[in-house]
C-alpha cells in the first residue's frame, strides 16, 4: 500500500511536466511577433494560421485520445502525444527553407508541422495526465484537476521566456534562423513529455486511498452512462466542444 501511495505522487510530477510542455502552445505570440518582423515580414493573417490549426487539431484529436487511453492506458497515448509534438516542432525547423522562397509555402509548412502534427500531439497527451490523476486521487478530484490545468496554463509563461531566449540566441528575426528555436523546443518536448508519460499508470482495479470511502450513489440519481459513440451523437457534446473551441481561440 505504501508503494501505491508513493506512486500517486510520482504521477503528479510526470503530469505537471507534460502539462507545462503542452501549454506552450499559448506562447505562440512570441513566434508570431518574430514572423511579422525582420527578414520575414509575414502578414498578420499568415502568422495566425499555424496557431489556429494547432488549436483545431488539439481539440479534434483530444476526442479520440480519451477513448483510446481508456483501452490501452494513459502511458501509451501520452507517449504517442509526446512523439507527435516533438516531431511537429522538429519538422518546423525547415520553415526557413520554405519561407525563403515564398511566405505562403512557409505558412503552409508551419500549419502542417506546428499546427496539425504538433496540435495532434497535444490532443493525445492532454487527456492522459488528468485521467490518471483523477483515478489516483478520488479523494481530491477538484484539487488535483486544478493542479493539472494550472500546469497547462503555466506552460505559456515558462516557454514564453524560453522562446524569447532562443530567438535572441539564434538571431531571429534579424536573420532567417527561426527554425532553430523550433528544433530545440522539439527536442525538449520530445524528451520531457515522453519521459513524463512513463509515470502515467492507472492504480490497481478497485484501489482507494487509505481512509477514503467513496460517496454512496443515491437510487434516484439522474446520471446515465453512455458509450463514446453515443456521446458524440448528442447535441450536448457538440455544444461543449464548440464552447471549448471558441474559448481557446478567443
Amino acid at each position: 500500500m505504501s508503494e501505491s501511495i508513493g506512486n500517486r505522487y510520482v504521477v503528479i510530477i510526470g503530469a505537471l511536466l507534460i502539462q507545462v510542455c503542452l501549454g506552450s502552445i499559448y506562447a505562440w505570440s512570441i513566434f508570431q511577433t518574430a514572423l511579422r518582423e525582420g527578414v520575414y515580414a509575414w502578414t498578420s493573417t499568415a502568422t495566425q494560421m499555424p496557431f489556429a490549426a494547432g488549436l483545431a487539431s488539439f481539440a479534434l484529436f483530444m476526442i479520440f485520445a480519451g477513448r483510446w487511453q481508456d483501452r490501452v492506458g494513459p502511458r501509451k497515448v501520452a507517449t504517442v502525444g509526446g512523439i507527435l509534438l516533438g516531431l511537429g516542432y522538429l519538422l518546423a525547423y525547415l520553415v526557413d527553407v520554405f519561407a525563403a522562397g515564398d511566405e505562403l509555402l512557409g505558412t503552409v509548412w508551419l500549419v502542417i508541422t506546428y499546427g496539425i502534427i504538433g496540435g495532434a500531439g497535444i490532443g493525445f497527451a492532454y487527456v492522459c495526465p488528468i485521467a490518471a490523476l483523477v483515478k489516483w486521487f478520488p479523494d481530491k478530484k477538484g484539487l488535483i484537476t486544478g493542479i493539472a490545468v494550472a500546469g497547462f496554463g503555466a506552460g505559456a509563461l515558462v516557454f514564453g521566456y524560453v522562446e524569447e531566449f532562443l530567438l535572441a540566441m539564434f538571431g531571429a528575426p534579424a536573420s532567417m534562423t527561426i527554425g532553430m528555436p523550433f528544433a530545440v523546443l522539439g527536442i525538449i518536448y520530445l524528451v520531457v513529455v515522453v519521459l513524463g508519460a512513463q509515470t502515467l499508470v492507472n492504480p490497481p482495479e478497485g484501489w482507494l486511498p487509505p481512509g477514503f470511502t467513496p460517496p454512496a450513489t443515491t437510487a434516484d440519481g439522474k446520471g446515465i452512462d453512455i458509450m463514446p459513440g453515443q456521446m458524440i451523437r448528442t447535441a450536448t457534446f457538440w455544444l461543449l466542444w464548440f464552447m471549448f473551441v471558441l474559448a481557446a481561440t478567443a
